[in-house]
């Protein structure tokens, strides 16, 4: 069940990503009606949503117990 797990998490991170993006294309369209504006807007948002939940995975993981190594007590 780990594995099902991660798809989880997976999806909801995607959904994260892709509603912070859609709000922000909403904002644009209420400042510009430049459609090649709004939808560099929601993919820069898009991209940085998902670099900062990449980094917060990668902080969690590296601050994560490691296992011993055989004949470590």
């Amino acid at each position: 069940m780990p594995t099902l797990h991660h798809y989880i998490d997976a999806a909801i991170a995607v959904a994260i990503m892709l509603t912070l993006s859609v709000v922000a294309g909403f904002l644009a369209f209420g400042l510009t009606d430049d459609r090649s504006a709004i939808a560099a807007t929601m993919v820069a948002v898009l991209l940085l949503s998902g670099a900062v939940l990449m980094f917060r995975t990668w902080l969690s993981s590296s601050s994560a117990v490691k296992p011993k190594e055989p004949g470590m007590p």
